[in-house]
C-alpha cells in the first residue's frame, strides 16, 4: 500500500486529468472523433483498469449516499482521497462545459506496475468533437500558476506538457492524441499509450477479453477489468513472503474478468463474467462443469467466518482438469507422482481408497476462535457413498499406523466416530495450498460428508453444532447475507470480515498489516465478502458481493445474544414500544445501570441508577395516551422510565424509608388508575398512585415482622383480595382499603416459593396456596383454613397451580430439590422428571399459540433449560443455557415465539421452533 502522498498526488493529478483535457478542445479541434476509443489506448501490461462512464454521478452516489463510504473515510488514506476528490469535484462544477464533457464521456483509469516494485496510475479521457479557443497549456496556467509547466517535449509528433504541482514531490505528465487526454505520473505510462494509440491497433488482449468485452453492463456506476497475468504480481507487493506459493500462481487462475460495479448504501455489488485462455490448464477450466449447490452450510458450525467451497459435477473430469493445471504450472512433482509416493511409503492406494467416493463438492472452513486458524480448520468433502467413505478411510488409517508403528487413533462422541489417518499433509500434497491449514487428520463422517480437523476437539465443536441445529446455514446473519449470492456455484469463497481479521492478517505484509490493526474498528463495521464463479455460456458468472452492517451482531447458539457492562442482577423483562408494536427487553446490571434492548439485540440506551432495583418492571400508561413507561423500585425509590430513557415527571420518587420489598402495581378497573402496595422497614404495606404520591384512604396494613414478598392481588366472585406474607410466612388478606378482607380461623407458614391462586378445582376454599410442608392449603371467604397432601415437600419447594395437560382443568406442580412432579385433580402423578442437581431457579409456565402449555426448568448446574408439555421433554433439538428465570413472547410481533434469558452480562434470546 502507497503512502497518503501517492495518493494525493494521484487524486490531484486526476484533478488536471478531468478538468485539463476540456481545454485541449482548440488545440486539437481538427479532430472530430476519437481514432481508437480510450481503452484501446491503455498499455498491454495493465493490472486491472475500471471504465466510468458518468464520473461525476459515480462519485456523487458514492460520497453523498453511501453510508459504506461514510465509514471508510475515517481511515486516514481514505480520507486524504475523499478530500481532494471533493475539491476535484467542486472544480469541475465551476464550468458548465467541462461538467458536461466529464459526465458524457467515459473516464478510464488503469493500473501498471513500475520497476520500483510499485504500482502507478494513468488517467485517459475520451473527448467527443473539439471546439473552443482554450488551450491546454493556459488551463494548467490558470489552475496551478503560469509556471506549473515546466518543460515541453514531442514525442511522435505529440506534445507531452511535464506539470509541477505545488505541494507535491513528483511531476505529473500529460498529452492529447486522437481525442484521448492522457495522464500519469510516470512519463513512462503516457509515452506506452502515446505509442499504443499512434499505432492505429488496440493492445491484442485475446479473443477472451473481446468476448466479456461485450457482457459488460451499461447502466451501472463502473465496469471494472481484471488482467490475471499480472494480477498476482500487484497481489504479492502486499502479501507476507510465506504466502507466496499460494498468491504466484494467480497468473494461472484465468485470463480476464469484467466486473459491473453497483453502489447501494450498504452494499457493493459487482457482477460480471470471467474467462480463461483459449488453451485449457488454467485453474477455472477444472471446473467446467455445472455449479453445484454449497450444502456443507447444512453441517459446518454457525460460527464459520471462512469458507471456500467448490462444486463439481464430475470429479474424474475435474482431476483430469487437475493434472492439466499442474502441468501447466510446472509443478516440480505432478498429482500423479505425489500419490505414488504416499501410496508407497503408507501401503495405501489413493486412487482407489480416497478418490473413489469423492462427490461434487470439496473446500475448507475456519470457525471460532479466530486467532488459532488451526483449531477449527475444516476440510471437507462431500461422498457419493458415505459408507464405502467410512470404510475405506478407517482402511487408510490402519495401514498408516501399521507402516509407522503407530497405536490406531479411536474415539466416539454421541455415536460418531473419530479416526485419524497419520499421513501428515497429504491432503494439501494431493490437491494444493488451498488446503495448507490442514496439518492432522481427524476424521468423522456426518451426513453425506467426511470433515477432516487438526483435532479431535474440532470435530466435536462440529457434532455438538450439528446436534443442536446451530449451524451456518441456521445463523440468521448469514441467511440475510446469503440472499444476495447464488444458491449454486463452481468456487464460492464466503468471509466474515469482523470475525476473519486475525486469519487474514497474517497473509499480509507488514505494512498492510499495520493499517488493518490501526483501522480494525472501522474494517470491522463490513460484515461480510463473498465470492462465486458459476460455470454459465462457456464462461464463469462472476459475483462478488460486500455488506457494510454497523449494526452487525455476533450469532451464538441463541438467536441473538447481547452483552451488558456488568453481570445481570434478577431477570429480564418484556416491556412493549409503543411506536413499533414490537417487544424490548429490559435487564439491570451490577453496576447498577438499567438497559432497554430493542427487538434485534440492540441496546437502545443505558442509564445509571443510584441503587439496583428491588423489584419488577411494570409497563404503564401514565399519561393515557397509550404511550409506555417502565415502573419499578429500589430500596429507596420509585423509578418510571420512558421509551427514550428519560424519566417521566417528577420521578425517580425518593421513599419515606427504605422498602423491604417489590412494589405491585394493580389496575383494578383496568383504567390506568394505578395502584403501588409497597411494604416499607416499618412493616407497613404503603398504597401510592401513578404519580408516587400516597393514596387517600387507605388503611396502612400493620405486618408482624417485615414484608419481602410482593402484596398479591386476586379477583374471586366479585371481590377483590389483597394478601400480604411476611418472612415468617404469615398471611394477612385485605380489601382495595387495606380493610380485613379475611380473618384467618388459624394461622399457617406459607411456603416461600408458592404464589397464591383462586381455587378452580373444588368448593374447599376461594383461595389456594401451599404451606411450608408442600400441603395445599385452602382459604374460605370465612378464613376456614383447611390442607391435603400431595407428598412430601421441602419448606423450598415451588408450587405452581396452571393447566398443564390443556384438558380445562387445573393441575398441581410441584417442584423441590431436583425432582418435577405434575399432579391432576385427582392427584395422579402426569408428568415426572428427575434433574442432575437441585433446581434453585423458580420454574416458568407459559403458553404457545394460545392453548398449549409448557414447563421450562432451569438445571442449575448445568444452566441447561428443560421445556416440557404434557407428553414429556420438548425442544430437544435446540440446546438453551441460562443461568435466570426466563420470558417467553414474540418479540417481532410476527407470531414467531422467543425466549429471553440471561446468564453472567449476556442477554441471550432463543427462537423456540
Amino acid at each position: 500500500m502507497g503512502s497518503v502522498k501517492k495518493y494525493i498526488l494521484i487524486v490531484l493529478s486526476a484533478c488536471i486529468v478531468l478538468a485539463a483535457g476540456y481545454f485541449g478542445y482548440k488545440y486539437y479541434r481538427e479532430l472530430k472523433n476519437p481514432v481508437l476509443p480510450a481503452i484501446g489506448a491503455i498499455p498491454e501490461n495493465a493490472v486491472f483498469f475500471a471504465e466510468f462512464n458518468n464520473t461525476p454521478a459515480t462519485w456523487n452516489k458514492l460520497a453523498d449516499h453511501t453510508d459504506l463510504w461514510k465509514e471508510l473515510i475515517h481511515i486516514k488514506p481514505i480520507h486524504q482521497i475523499h478530500r481532494q476528490l471533493s475539491l476535484l469535484d467542486s472544480l469541475i462544477k465551476t464550468d458548465n462545459v467541462i461538467s458536461e464533457i466529464i459526465e458524457q464521456n467515459k473516464v478510464l483509469v488503469s493500473v501498471h506496475p513500475v520497476d520500483t516494485g510499485r504500482f502507478d496510475l494513468l488517467f485517459l479521457v475520451e473527448f467527443p468533437s473539439l471546439s473552443q479557443e482554450y488551450t491546454i497549456e493556459n488551463f494548467i496556467k490558470k489552475a496551478l500558476g503560469n509556471k506549473s509547466i515546466v518543460f515541453q517535449k514531442i514525442h511522435n509528433k505529440v506534445k507531452i506538457n511535464t506539470v509541477n504541482i505545488a505541494g507535491t514531490e513528483r511531476l505529473f505528465y500529460c498529452a492529447v492524441c486522437k481525442g484521448v487526454f492522457l495522464g500519469s505520473f510516470n512519463e513512462s505510462f503516457v509515452t506506452a499509450a502515446l505509442n499504443q494509440l499512434n499505432s492505429g491497433k488496440p493492445v491484442e488482449r485475446g479473443a477472451g477479453f473481446q468476448k466479456i468485452m461485450l457482457t459488460a453492463g451499461k447502466k451501472v456506476d463502473a465496469n471494472f477489468f481484471l488482467n490475471y497475468r499480472y494480477f498476482q504480481t500487484f497481489l504479492s507487493k502486499y502479501t507476507h513472503p510465506a504466502t507466496s506459493s499460494s498468491v504466484k500462481h494467480l497468473s494461472e487462475f484465468a485470463q480476464w474478468s469484467e466486473i459491473d460495479l453497483i453502489i447501494k448504501n450498504n452494499e457493493l455489488l459487482l457482477n460480471g463474467y470471467t474467462v480463461t485462455s483459449d488453451s485449457s490448464g488454467q485453474f477455472l477450466d477444472c471446473f467446467r462443469q455445472e455449479p453445484q449447490p454449497v450444502d456443507v452450510i447444512t453441517i459446518l458450525p454457525y460460527d464459520v467466518s471462512v469458507l471456500l467451497d467448490f462444486g463439481f459435477e464430475d470429479f474424474e473430469k475435474f482431476i483430469s482438469g487437475y493434472k492439466n493445471y499442474l502441468k501447466n504450472i510446472q509443478v516440480p512433482d505432478d498429482l500423479k507422482s505425489s500419490l505414488n509416493k504416499i501410496n508407497r511409503k503408507y501401503g495405501v492406494n489413493l486412487q482407489n481408497q480416497f478418490f473413489s467416493w469423492i462427490g461434487n463438492e470439496a473446500g475448507i472452513a475456519f470457525a471460532e476462535p479466530a486467532g488459532n486458524t488451526g483449531k477449527n480448520c475444516y476440510v471437507f468433502f462431500r461422498t457419493n457413498d458415505i459408507k464405502k467413505a467410512a470404510q475405506n478411510l478407517f482402511k487408510i488409517a490402519q495401514n498408516a499406523d501399521r507402516r509407522t508403528g503407530k497405536e490406531q487413533f479411536a474415539r466416539e462422541y454421541n455415536e460418531y466416530r473419530i479416526g485419524r489417518i497419520d499421513i501428515p499433509g497429504f491432503i494439501p500434497e494431493i490437491f494444493g495450498p488451498w488446503f495448507s491449514h490442514l496439518k492432522n487428520n481427524y476424521f468423522i463422517t456426518i451426513k453425506e460428508y467426511v470433515v477432516f480437523a487438526n483435532n479431535p476437539e474440532a470435530l466435536i465443536h462440529l457434532i455438538n453444532c450439528f446436534y443442536k441445529q446451530k449451524t451456518l446455514s441456521e445463523n440468521f446473519n448469514y441467511q440475510a447475507f446469503s440472499d444476495n449470492i447464488s444458491e449454486r456455484s463452481n468456487i464460492y469463497l464466503y468471509c466474515n470480515i469482523k470475525k476473519s481479521l486475525d486469519l487474514i492478517k497474517p497473509l499480509l505484509n507488514k505494512e498492510l498489516e499495520t493499517h488493518i490493526e490501526n483501522n480494525e474498528d472501522v474494517i470491522q463495521t463490513f460484515e461480510g465478502l463473498a465470492l462465486q464463479f458459476s460455470y454459465i455460456n462457456r464462461m464463469f458468472y462472476t459475483n462478488i458481493y460486500l455488506k457494510y452492517n454497523p449494526t452487525y451482531r455476533e450469532v451464538n447458539p441463541s438467536s441473538w445474544e447481547t452483552e451488558t457492562n456488568a453481570r445481570i442482577t434478577g431477570k429480564p423483562f418484556f416491556v412493549r414500544n409503543h411506536k413499533t408494536g414490537k417487544l424490548n427487553v429490559v435487564v439491570f446490571d451490577e453496576l447498577q445501570n438499567i438497559y432497554l434492548i430493542d427487538h434485534t439485540g440492540l441496546i437502545k440506551w443505558k442509564i445509571p441508577l443510584p441503587e439496583n432495583p428491588v423489584s419488577d418492571v411494570y409497563i404503564v400508561d401514565y399519561y393515557k395516551n397509550r404511550k409506555f413507561q417502565y415502573l419499578f423500585n429500589s430500596k429507596n425509590y420509585l423509578f418510571l422510565i420512558d421509551l427514550n430513557g428519560s424519566n417521566v415527571a417528577d420521578y425517580p420518587v425518593r421513599l419515606a424509608a427504605a422498602a423491604t420489598n417489590g412494589i405491585s402495581v394493580f389496575d383494578y378497573e383496568r383504567k390506568n388508575e394505578y395502584r403501588l402496595l409497597l411494604g416499607l422497614e416499618d412493616n407497613k404495606i404503603y398504597n401510592y398512585n401513578i404519580k408516587g404520591e400516597l393514596v387517600e384512604g387507605w388503611k396502612k396494613i400493620q405486618a408482624k415482622t417485615t414484608v419481602p414478598y410482593p402484596a398479591e392481588h386476586l379477583t374471586a366472585k366479585g371481590k377483590d383480595y389483597i394478601l400480604i406474607t411476611d418472612k415468617n410466612g404469615n398471611v394477612t388478606i385485605t380489601n382495595r382499603r387495606g380493610e380485613a378482607r379475611i380473618r384467618l380461623k388459624k394461622n399457617f407458614v406459607k411456603a416461600k416459593n408458592s404464589k397464591f391462586y383462586k381455587n378452580e378445582t373444588n368448593s374447599k376454599g376461594i383461595i389456594i396456596t401451599t404451606d411450608e410442608n408442600g400441603k395445599l392449603t385452602y382459604i374460605s371467604p370465612k378464613g376456614k383454613i383447611s390442607k391435603t397432601s400431595f407428598g412430601d415437600f421441602s419448606p423450598g419447594h415451588f408450587f405452581l397451580y396452571e393447566d398443564f395437560d390443556g384438558d380445562n382443568s387445573k393441575d398441581f406442580i410441584f417442584l423441590d430439590n431436583n425432582t418435577l412432579t405434575v399432579f391432576n385433580k385427582f392427584k395422579k402423578v402426569i408428568q415426572q422428571h428427575t434433574f442432575n442437581s437441585e433446581v434453585t431457579v423458580k420454574p416458568v409456565f407459559f403458553t404457545l399459540n394460545g392453548n398449549k402449555s409448557y414447563l421450562g426448568v432451569i438445571d442449575s448446574k448445568t444452566k441447561e433449560v428443560f421445556i416440557f408439555d404434557k407428553s414429556g421433554r420438548v425442544f430437544t433439538n435446540q440446546y438453551i443455557s441460562g443461568e435466570t428465570p426466563f420470558i417467553v413472547g414474540s418479540l417481532n410481533n410476527d407470531g414467531k415465539i422467543n425466549m429471553v434469558i440471561c446468564s453472567g452480562n449476556k442477554v441471550m434470546n432463543y427462537l423456540l421452533e
